[in-house]
């Protein structure tokens, strides 16, 4: 064989190690990334529509004063976005988890995918728990205050 075809061949060699070990490394690892909020669904409750929004609570409560904090997933996404970061704020706050209509683990009777919508899926389940101070961290929030303000 020429050098250029023995350099070709190492390179492919070298490329299928590579995404064998990439195949390798999502099949152990995907898991591990549902660490938290795996089977720990507390309940479901109906939002505004109808829709059953499922959630969750977890983590330790630093006082009645402390906000609890919510953790609200994207479009197309479910609260398994969030498992690392369940994981790490539980430790020390009430975490709540939940997943929009149509996402996940919730149903949806729902013909207005809005983000008044999904908000009112939000504001059901913390009714629904009876907390009255809460954060959510998500950068749609930031970029609308007014959209989530109290």
């Amino acid at each position: 064989m020429t050098e250029q075809i023995q350099k070709k061949h190492r390179n492919i060699f070298a490329a299928s190690i590579i995404v064998s070990s990439i195949t390798v490394i999502f099949l152990v690892l995907g898991p591990v990334t549902r660490l938290y909020a795996v089977d720990k669904w507390s309940a479901a409750v109906k939002s505004l529509d109808g829709s059953p929004i499922a959630y969750g609570v977890g983590g330790r409560n630093q006082g009645s004063e402390a906000p609890a904090l919510v953790f609200i997933h994207g479009w197309t996404c479910n609260h398994e976005l969030w498992a690392a970061q369940l994981e790490y704020f539980s430790k020390g706050h009430k975490v709540i988890w939940l997943d929009l209509a149509d996402h996940g683990e919730s149903g949806s009777k729902r013909d207005d995918y809005t983000m008044q919508a999904f908000g009112r899926d939000v504001v059901a389940v913390v009714d629904t728990i009876g907390v009255r101070s809460f954060l959510f961290p998500y950068y749609f929030a930031s970029r609308n205050p007014s959209n989530v303000a109290l």
